[in-house]
């Protein structure tokens, strides 16, 4: 050939089935000049091709002799004696096609063999489908329909019917005619179902089982009773909480609150929705509610006793610090006095009412005493005499008045 090969012309070994006619290997050999194939011989184990070649050996043109192994190069040819019981591919794969017996014939070049293929009877197979499918924990949440379906192999007669038998939170029996069945499980729990198909020339096909898990009541959830607490800083209160799920079918697979509980509520009223979720993607919700606030009046400071001197007859303005209040929401309660300092208070003892109150409205009160007393002793002023100067006559002796004068800051005429 000088259309295919390496250039000029090329020698071609081609295999043949001898009994197709068809080939089965081609071989091209040859360089850039002339390569030509002359005769072919053979020894039953080797092919030997003579020719002459001008792209190999010393130049012009050569003798060239070519070996080829037949046992290496010789193909397996399969075939089978009655194609209406089994056919076989080439690579010598076997498919039953009706009952009865057959030969299966491989044939390498001259040498060939043969086995004996029965094709016998086989029972359906049956596949199981489930819609809606389970969750990845295995557990559906709504009602289930499993279908059935069955195919018979050629020869088999067909599929007759299905049988299946339901165990569990759900039970029957039930014959089917033809190839396909259905049932729809609606009991929540674990149920099983068995199933087989049976053929027209009687074969029983071997029982399967398919579990199918329902559960379609979401949780049951408890302890979420509303909350009253007492802001504890001006931010409100921690509020903790222990809600509790039940799910007696597929169990609790998760149970939150939101917020958490351990969170901060702050001053007022703050919903919780509490939820669960079973195993079998059911959900349920719970509300309550936290409520913060200060009924907790302000802690007023120590106060004491306070005395004071009498500056009048009215008594003395008295004037004092105010005490100190805390709270625990209110960084600034509201502290009156009453009396207010400053106040004049009268001689004697008076008791002064402390009033502390917060934000809130919550009061606190406290009270101490002021006495206002008079310890000092009156002034007497210079004494006065009429007249102030004496030269009685004679010498003699006479009565002269003696004036004393006396001031008192309480006492307006002291004795």
């Amino acid at each position: 050939t000088r259309s295919q090969g390496a250039g000029g012309t090329d020698a071609v070994i081609l295999e043949i089935d001898p009994t197709t006619g068809n080939t089965l290997s081609t071989t091209l050999f040859g360089g850039a000049q002339d390569d030509l194939a002359n005769a072919v011989a053979t020894d039953g184990a080797d092919l030997y091709v003579g020719g002459e070649t001008r792209s190999f050996g010393a130049g012009g043109n050569d003798a060239m002799v070519l070996r080829f192994d037949l046992a290496a190069s010789t193909s397996v040819i399969w075939s089978s004696g009655n194609p209406a019981v089994a056919t076989v591919n080439p690579t010598g794969l076997a498919t039953g096609m009706g009952l009865g017996t057959t030969t299966v014939i491989a044939t390498a070049g001259s040498v060939s063999g043969n086995a004996t293929l029965t094709v016998v009877p086989t029972a359906p197979t049956t596949v199981a489908s489930v819609s809606p499918a389970a969750n990845g924990a295995g557990w559906h949440h709504a009602n289930v329909t499993v279908t059935l379906t069955a195919t018979d192999i050629v020869g088999g007669g067909g599929v007759q019917s299905i049988i299946y038998t339901l165990t569990g939170a759900q039970t029957g029996t039930s014959t089917v005619p033809g190839s396909s069945a259905s049932v729809v499980i609606t009991a929540e729990g674990t149920t099983t179902v068995a199933y087989h198909a049976v053929n027209h020339a009687g074969n029983v096909e071997s029982e399967k089982t398919l579990v199918i898990r329902l559960d379609k009541t979401a949780p049951t959830i408890s302890s979420t009773s509303n909350q009253a607490l007492e802001a504890t800083s001006p931010s409100g209160a921690v509020g903790v909480y222990a809600p509790v799920a039940t799910d007696t079918t597929s169990g609790v697979a998760s149970l939150t609150s939101s917020p958490a509980s351990g969170s901060t509520f702050p001053m007022g009223t703050t919903p919780v929705t509490v939820t669960a979720v079973d195993t079998a993607g059911n959900v349920s919700t719970a509300t309550f509610t936290v409520r913060v606030g200060d009924i907790t009046p302000p802690v007023i400071g120590a106060v004491s006793n306070l005395t004071a001197e009498a500056t009048s007859a009215a008594g003395a303005v008295v004037s004092f610090s105010l005490p100190t209040a805390t709270d625990a929401v209110d960084p600034a309660p509201v502290v009156t006095t009453s009396p207010a300092s400053g106040s004049l208070f009268a001689l004697g003892t008076r008791t002064v009412t402390v009033t502390a109150r917060d934000a809130a409205g919550n009061t606190s009160t406290a009270t101490f005493t002021v006495t206002v007393r008079d310890t000092t002793a009156p002034t007497i002023g210079p004494l006065l005499t009429r007249p102030n100067v004496l030269w009685p006559p004679q010498h003699q002796l006479v009565v002269v008045p003696v004036l004393v004068t006396a001031t008192d800051l309480v006492d307006p005429a002291p004795t």
